[in-house]
């Protein structure tokens, strides 16, 4: 998706917009993308800086961290990136030390912002740490490795070799 700095006012505005999932690019860190990208944001433009604030969503195939099937996994997330034209810096031969407002800068040349890859970023910072099928996931067996979800395993439900099985049978008053 490219922003065309020419058709921006000054001052807010509000975009949305869609992103295929092949305008995105393969990324090893981003798993499958199953229904395009839906961005909500505002843009605020001054001169030539940029900030465009907003929220992003979609749904992603991942394997889930409980029974290790695939499933699709909705994602939301926040987009925020500042965008600095590289035309009104002034070159410098030697080394200088970035400012704290310098920091989160994307710097852009010409007169289009490409969004992809702050898009991309933003959904891979928003995926889940702990993916999950569903909340009610019972996960795999310990001791056959069935999944629980699918069938009900024959394990014996107490194993002799731990050593705090004993303590199922304490009473408390």
């Amino acid at each position: 998706m490219k922003l065309d700095m020419t058709t921006l006012a000054e001052g807010s505005t509000t975009i949305s917009f869609e992103v295929q999932a092949s305008e995105i690019g393969p990324d090893p860190n981003l798993p499958e993308i199953l229904m395009p990208v839906r961005v909500e944001a505002l843009v605020f433009k001054r001169h030539s800086q940029v900030l465009i604030e907003g929220k992003l969503e979609t749904v992603v195939k991942m394997v889930c961290s409980r029974c290790l099937e695939s499933a699709p996994v909705k994602i939301q997330g926040e987009i925020r990136y500042d965008f600095r034209s590289l035309a009104d810096e002034t070159p410098s031969l030697k080394e200088e030390e970035l400012k704290p407002d310098e920091l989160d800068v994307e710097w852009y040349e010409g007169v289009d912002l490409d969004l992809n890859d702050p898009i991309r970023q933003s959904l891979i910072l928003s995926l889940p740490m702990r993916p999950l099928c569903s909340e009610q996931c019972l996960g795999l067996c310990p001791n056959c490795g069935s999944n629980l979800n699918l069938v009900k395993c024959q394990c014996r439900e107490e194993d002799d070799s731990n050593p705090f099985r004993k303590l199922k049978g304490l009473k408390f008053n």
